[in-house]
């Protein structure tokens, strides 16, 4: 009898350290498995974090690419701005160079063939002399007028107003010469300026900038005139009246 308590009691404890090893091994299996995980989430957070970086200096290099495309493509516009402008400017002073000089030689032509026509000699063909002179002098007026408005260097559509308004010689209000009797145009002032601007687009406002040209006319039978150049910085681009010159 003492024997079977005994063996009773023996089975027990040895149950007993059993269980015992079971919770011990599962509790160490269990802390394995969870610093595994901890491993992995950190590995996982940094590679995150790696990933998010990557992406903000993908975003900060594009965009300051981006700025840097932008400020060249505005660079650039003010270059052509600068260039179209110095070369529709130097054109229309040309053709008006050329004009003066062609006006100033029908007047002595026109002059001379005046004079020839109340000569005692005067012929017929002494009169048309003089109207073809005429003839030709306005073909040559209004072709002038006509590369003002139409000038192939000049690539605004808005024509030179300036020019247009501010003509060497007078006219009437469908731009026809003011002649005197013997057909020679009156100089409409010894001395005036005209200016240019091109429409600026896409520069920024603070790059804008008039050309501006003083002329001097001794008269309509010199063919020598003083022409000066300059460039102006407009504070105020709201101000129209540039755009038409001044006296």
């Amino acid at each position: 009898m003492i024997l079977a308590y005994v063996l009773s009691f023996s089975l027990l404890i040895m149950s007993v350290i059993k269980v015992t090893g079971l919770f011990t091994h599962a509790s160490k299996n269990l802390e394995s498995t969870q610093k595994e995980f901890i491993k992995d989430t950190r590995k996982t957070h940094d590679k995150g974090s790696i990933t998010l970086m990557a992406a903000m200096l993908t975003m900060m290099i594009s965009l300051l690419l981006l700025f840097f495309a932008l400020k060249f493509k505005v660079e650039l516009q003010e270059a052509r701005f600068r260039k179209d402008s110095y070369l529709c400017f130097n054109n229309l002073n040309i053709k008006t160079s050329n004009y003066i000089t062609d006006m100033t030689r029908f007047n002595w032509a026109l002059r001379s063939a005046y004079i020839a026509t109340y000569s005692v000699v005067a012929t017929a063909e002494a009169l048309a002399v003089f109207k073809a002179l005429k003839i030709a002098r306005d073909v040559v007026h209004y072709n002038y007028l006509k590369e003002l408005i139409s000038n192939s260097v000049c690539k605004d559509k808005i024509p030179p107003v300036s020019y247009l308004k501010n003509l060497p010689y007078k006219t009437n209000m469908a731009f026809k010469l003011n002649t005197l009797i013997d057909g020679t145009t009156i100089v409409r002032e010894n001395k005036w300026s005209l200016t240019y601007l091109k429409k600026p687009k896409g520069i920024r406002l603070s790059r804008v900038f008039l050309l501006k040209a003083e002329l001097e006319l001794n008269g309509s039978f010199v063919p020598d005139f003083k022409i000066k150049t300059k460039e102006q910085v407009m504070p105020d681009f709201s101000k129209l009246n540039y755009l038409f010159g001044s006296r």
